[in-house]
């Protein structure tokens, strides 16, 4: 007969402050790394606390049973638990209900179902043990619901057809702050469906490595939605994740396991996940890798609409930016009770020449559309949501609409030096719109790799980002590198687009990045198949000198930019050997669509840059490529096409005013650029043949 024998409980007490969260001040739960708690004498936590310490050493709070092996038990039939009558058939002996806690005290499969308000201890000496949920709802608000302790494996399987729910309805910190918690790996699994909530602190976590396969998961916490201390790993799984007061996905260890593998790895292999932060999407203690191409759809901060931390750049007033066509604008707002107030707005100057009216919108607004006056015809925008984030919005007419475009007054004002930070480089970090927290879409400590998938972002920090500045547990320092293979990659971010603190490599897929301070930035940038579309109200391709001499490289592929600070900015070179490269660049002269601190060589491929004269670079041209620059005004609303030995080459639509200096480069021995009044391709922004 098989004997447990009693492990008494180690009553660990740990003598450290508690987490409540001060909703006044987001720095005391980033710094806070002192979140252990006395056993008995909890300190209070709501529903919207972050923890950066999830109670690693966690107080074991229980006595386990001596149990011994049934005579009775068939192994050729299932272990069935009834939760809400409290019955078991076919027990093997180590099941047992006592003083409102489910014993599972040895290595096999149990088959759960019904209602349970209580917890489940889960526990055999490095043992593997499957819990098969078939429909049950388990809850408790004084302890953990489902606990993992001392196994080899814990995996949960939600049954084909069944809905499982687990709550973790705590308001007080105590032991294995999540609703379940594992210190083995824990796998999940099945065709079922699985929710978990936690009113106290963390959703999923296990101190080795959390899987993820196959099954419906949706998962809801105030801290870490999902944590695996070695890794995380998601497989063709249907996964939402929500975090209101930390990050959706997290990992911590980055050190070497005994068997030689290297920890703190996400990887997302298929299937759908959809992940919503106050904090980081994803925070990856060395890698992200997304690979077999899954969907994946990250909102962060402001974003999400579950976040706890908003950072909210609107005032009472507000502004709008006209063109050169536009004579006057009205605002029609909709308030949040349904009724409407028309605004007229006071003209303020911009100090660099361009017209903005300044609006006092009401708090209680909901939405609103512009009517704007130009040429003696009147224009309207579609009724618009109000967005948070901005304080202005931008107008320009381009074929008979009106186009807007969301921005920061401050940073609108600040081309032309008006806030000073100006230097030869251009603008100066000034990004007014960033958080002064982590709330990234995807960060990794060593690197992130997209093969393939759909992947869309929104993001109040760095959509992707990845550190070279981490000293990681295995001994070395973060590479700090993204690699970009394939896929479709939406961005809309509030700091960088793309950020990598050394090499970013862009060799396919489909990169668009609708909306952000710095489209690009990196160390070493090389383009080299697929195509980039870039926009920023800073520069749109930055090269830094953080690890070594800054490179920008155009290998293959078409890069378009849209920048409202420099185009293509290099603190040191820019070659290029192949591929198309678009850009249109400022409409002030203390910005250039191209800036290099060292050389611009050109040996192939095709260039296009349109911009404000101001510091009028241009690059190096090798033997067989020819190209020149041209200083033309009265080009706003005109398309720019680029012929290469007679053949249409690339076009570019002047969206902008002001926009007077062209550079232009091709493969062969005759080229030049023409300005039409219609389109020679699809009339779109930009076109390549």
């Amino acid at each position: 007969m098989k004997k447990i024998n009693i492990i008494l409980a180690m009553l660990v007490v740990l003598a450290i402050t508690s987490c409540g969260k001060d909703s006044s001040s987001v720095s005391n739960i980033i710094n806070d790394s002192s979140n252990n708690y006395f056993e008995g004498s909890s300190s209070h936590a709501t529903s919207s606390t972050s923890s950066s310490d999830d109670n690693e050493v966690a107080s074991v709070d229980f006595n386990l049973p001596t149990l011994f092996e049934s005579a009775d038990y068939n192994r050729d039939e299932e272990i069935l638990i009834d939760l809400a009558n409290q019955t078991i058939t076919n027990n093997n002996g180590f099941v047992v209900f006592e003083d409102n806690i489910l014993y599972i005290l040895s290595g096999g499969s149990y088959t759960l179902s019904g209602d349970y308000e209580g917890r489940i201890i889960i526990s055999g000496e490095d043992e593997e043990v499957e819990a098969i949920l078939d429909g049950v709802s388990i809850s408790s608000d004084k302890y953990a619901p489902i606990v993992g302790y001392n196994l080899g494996n814990l995996k949960i399987t939600a049954k084909k057809g069944s809905e499982n729910i687990i709550k973790d309805l705590r308001e007080e910190e105590g032991s294995f702050n999540s609703a379940i918690y594992a210190d083995c790996d824990l796998d999940f699994k099945g065709k079922g469906i699985l929710k978990i909530s936690s009113t106290l602190n963390n959703g999923i976590h296990t101190k080795d490595d959390l899987k993820i396969k196959n099954l419906t998961l949706n998962v809801t916490a105030p801290n870490y939605a999902i944590k695996g201390n070695d890794s995380v790993t998601i497989e063709e799984a249907n996964v939402l994740a929500i975090s209101s007061s930390g990050d959706a996905i997290k990992t911590t260890n980055s050190d070497i396991s005994s068997n030689g593998n290297q920890r703190g790895t996400v990887t997302i292999n298929g299937g759908t996940v959809k992940l919503y932060a106050a904090f980081d999407g994803i925070d990856a203690a060395y890698d992200v890798v997304f690979t077999n191409s899954p969907n994946i759809n990250i909102k962060t901060d402001s974003y999400s609409d579950y976040s706890n931390y908003v950072s909210d750049a609107q005032s009472s007033t507000f502004y709008v930016g006209l063109d050169n066509n536009i004579s006057a604008a009205t605002l029609i707002v909709t308030l949040s009770d349904g009724g409407i107030k028309e605004l007229k707005g006071a003209s303020v100057s911009s100090g660099f020449g361009r017209n903005y009216l300044s609006f006092s919108m009401p708090t209680d607004a909901k939405s609103f559309k512009i009517i704007a006056q130009a040429r003696g015809e009147s224009y309207e925008t579609d009724d618009m949501n109000i967005n948070n984030k901005y304080d202005c919005i931008s107008l320009t007419l381009r074929n008979g609409s009106l186009m807007t475009s969301f921005e920061t007054y401050q940073t609108a004002m600040r081309p032309g030096g008006v806030l000073g930070g100006m230097g030869p480089g251009g603008m100066q970090d000034g990004n007014s719109n960033k958080s002064d927290y982590s709330s990234k879409g995807i960060k990794a400590d060593n690197t992130i790799t997209i093969d393939s998938g759909n992947i869309q972002i929104s993001s109040h920090d760095d959509g992707i980002h990845a550190n070279a500045d981490v000293t990681l547990e295995n001994g070395k320092t973060g590479l700090g590198n993204i690699l970009i293979l394939g896929g479709n990659v939406e961005i809309i971010s509030d700091d960088d687009g793309i950020h990598a603190d050394y090499k970013l490599d862009i060799t396919g897929g489909y990169i668009v990045i609708k909306e952000s301070y710095e489209a690009l930035e990196g160390n070493i940038i090389t383009f080299d198949g697929g195509v980039v579309e870039a926009n920023a109200s800073d520069d749109g391709i930055n090269a830094t000198n953080k690890i070594e001499d800054a490179y920008i490289y155009f290998k293959s592929g078409t890069v378009y930019v849209n920048a409202s600070g420099d185009g293509l900015d290099s603190n040191g070179y820019i070659v290029m050997t192949g591929g198309n490269v678009i850009a249109i660049g400022p409409t002030d002269s203390g910005n250039g669509v191209l800036d290099f601190d060292r050389t611009f060589t050109i040996t192939g491929g095709n260039l296009l840059l349109a911009g404000c004269s101001g510091m009028n670079q241009k690059p190096t041209l090798a033997s067989g490529v020819s190209g020149s620059v041209m200083r033309q005004s009265n080009t706003y609303g005109k398309y720019l096409t680029l012929t290469v030995d007679s053949k249409l080459t690339l076009e570019l639509y002047v969206s902008k005013n002001n926009i007077n200096y062209i550079v232009y480069a091709g493969y062969g021995k005759s080229i030049s650029v023409s300005i039409n009044s219609t389109s020679s391709f699809s009339g779109n922004i930009y076109g390549v043949a």
